[in-house]
Order: structure tokens, then C-alpha cells, then sequence
């Protein structure tokens, strides 16, 4: 049984929707008891010797209004265009994976949610449910007359990505305490966008575990998309 670090237990933990830049939301939050949020600091832009002090700055100002950092989500904490071709590059763009990950350990991040994946889009961000709330929807059917993805990849190239890069990266994981939640693709179809996905079942994720067995290398619940497998 592989640990599940989106809910963790006993704690109530906000999704990273939510900004600092709203704080009668905040408020609300608080008042229910929330104390933990899934954020993402920006690495954007900044060499590997500033990624800690950014995290920690990232931190500070949710602790100030209340809240810890538990989890780091993103697609990939730094830029893997070139991991996921496995192209020239990969290497170097590997460096800064290893320089991310070792900078969570020592800013107190203990878990990075990802995905190696191209990421998703919604078909409409206000569709109204009970009691006025609003959400956003993916219709697949409208989808699929979306525009396709600038970059477009098979399954053997995503799934030889990810062994390439879970075979170097989780020794560090363990030796940062950074446990990996790996997301899974949202919507949880393939193709999208033209593009392979992979992380779209649970046989796909029995697959991620056998690369390495650690419980380093783990699955970020989203409720939502498992649901929809």
C-alpha cells in the first residue's frame, strides 16, 4: 500500500486555488480550521542557488498569514522539455530537479505533487452547481476541437522519461525527506490535445510504483480525476 500525501491525517489542507491576495478567503479558511496549504513557490526565472531562499520567503509570508506549507504542486518544479524528449539537456535540466528537490528539504516542503505530463485546460470556468457555488468542467467531446499541444508525445517517450528521471531523482528524495505525489493527468484521458498521456489509471500507477519502490515515490490523491477514471 503506497502512502497517499494529498489528504494528509489530521489535517485539513487548502488547495493551491487559493492565493494570499484574497484574504477574506483566507479568513474563512481559518475559521473552519484549515492550517495547511498545497502552494507552489515560483522558481521561474531564478538559478539553483536562489531556489531555497525563494521557498522560504514562499513559506514565511503563508506562515504570517496562518497557514504551513505542507506540499509543493506543480507540473515540474523547473523546466523538463528536455527530460521528457529525451534529448540533450536532460542532464543539466536534471541538475536543477536535484538543486529543487534539496532545497524543499531545507526550507521544510516535504512533499512535491507533479506531474511529467502536459498539464490540462477546462472547457468552461463557471458552471454553476447547488446552492450558486461555482466550478469549472471539462467536457472531453468539446475538448477535443481544442487546438493541439505545441508539443506532442507518445507513451514510450513519456514512460521512458519518467523511469530515466525516477531512477536518479528518488535517491534524493530520500536523502532531502521530500516524498513525491505524482499527479494524475487531468482530464485522465489519452490522447489529449494530440498529446499521449499516461498517469490515466491505476494500472499505470502500479506501474510508477515498480520503478521504484520506495515510499519516497508516491501518488497525489485527487479524488476528482480518480473518480473520472
Amino acid at each position: 500500500m503506497k502512502e497517499v500525501y494529498r489528504m494528509q491525517p489530521g489535517k485539513l489542507v487548502l488547495p493551491h486555488v487559493l492565493s494570499l491576495d484574497r484574504p477574506e478567503r483566507l479568513q474563512l479558511c481559518l475559521q473552519m480550521g484549515v492550517r495547511h496549504v498545497v502552494s507552489t513557490p515560483s522558481l521561474h526565472g531564478l538559478p539553483p542557488e536562489h531556489y531555497e531562499a525563494a521557498m522560504r520567503r514562499h513559506r514565511e509570508a503563508w506562515a504570517q498569514a496562518g497557514f504551513a506549507v505542507s506540499v509543493y504542486e506543480t507540473m515540474t518544479p523547473v523546466p523538463s522539455e528536455s527530460i521528457r524528449r529525451g534529448a540533450p539537456g536532460r542532464e543539466r535540466e536534471l541538475a536543477n530537479w536535484i538543486a529543487a528537490i534539496e532545497a524543499m528539504g531545507r526550507a521544510g516542503i516535504p512533499v512535491l505533487c507533479y506531474n511529467l505530463g502536459q498539464g490540462g485546460k477546462r472547457t468552461s470556468s463557471q458552471v454553476l452547481l447547488r446552492g450558486g457555488a461555482v466550478t469549472t468542467e471539462h467536457d472531453y467531446a468539446e475538448s477535443r476541437t481544442l487546438p493541439a499541444a505545441a508539443e506532442v508525445y507518445t507513451d514510450e517517450q513519456l514512460w521512458e522519461a519518467l523511469t530515466w528521471l525516477l531512477e536518479r531523482i528518488v535517491p534524493v528524495c530520500e536523502r532531502a525527506n521530500v516524498r513525491l505525489g505524482y499527479h494524475p493527468n487531468d482530464p485522465a484521458v489519452s490522447p489529449y490535445l494530440g498529446s499521449a498521456q499516461i498517469m490515466i489509471n491505476p494500472a499505470a500507477y502500479r506501474r510508477l510504483f515498480a520503478m521504484a519502490d520506495s515510499p519516497y515515490n508516491g501518488v497525489s490523491f485527487c479524488m476528482g480525476n480518480f473518480r473520472s477514471m
